[in-house]
């Protein structure tokens, strides 16, 4: 089971600041990898397409998901999770988030506030049962 994902600077910041601009809605995106390492070297920001409260969930359009399938495929990278932010709370899962979690899949949630970044967390559902671990987020 992993317990830690790495991040690239830069790829890291992207989600931190795409987290602040998008309060007071909920951030989301798709984290792309490196085939070979695993560490995460590129985010795509998604639209939040989610119907009503876009401050409580959030949502990806599933042509959209197909589109960037195909091209972190062309680029040699391999779709290794998701993040999104939790405006006003703590980065901790919601019951929502841990029903919809793919197992092996990568989820970081970031907590938003209106002053800023508050904390961030990874998580990981492990491939059989319930099981979801909390894992390390390291900027290399």
């Amino acid at each position: 089971m992993k317990d830690t994902v790495s991040f690239d600077r830069l790829t890291y910041a992207q989600v931190m600041l795409h987290a602040r601009q998008a309060y007071p809605e909920e951030a989301c995106g798709v984290l792309l990898g490196n085939k070979e390492s695993g560490r995460i070297e590129k985010l795509i920001d998604m639209a939040n397409t989610a119907e009503g409260e876009r401050g409580l969930h959030f949502s990806i359009d599933p042509m959209d998901m197909y589109r960037l399938e195909t091209e972190a495929e062309s680029e040699d990278r391999i779709i290794a999770g998701f993040y999104h932010s939790h405006p006003d709370h703590r980065a901790v899962l919601s019951d929502e988030d841990k029903q919809y979690l793919i197992p092996q899949m990568v989820y970081v949630v970031v907590s938003t506030g209106k002053y800023g970044i508050g904390d961030i967390k990874g998580y990981i559902k492990e491939d059989t049962g319930d099981n979801i671990n909390e894992i390390s987020i390291w900027e290399v």
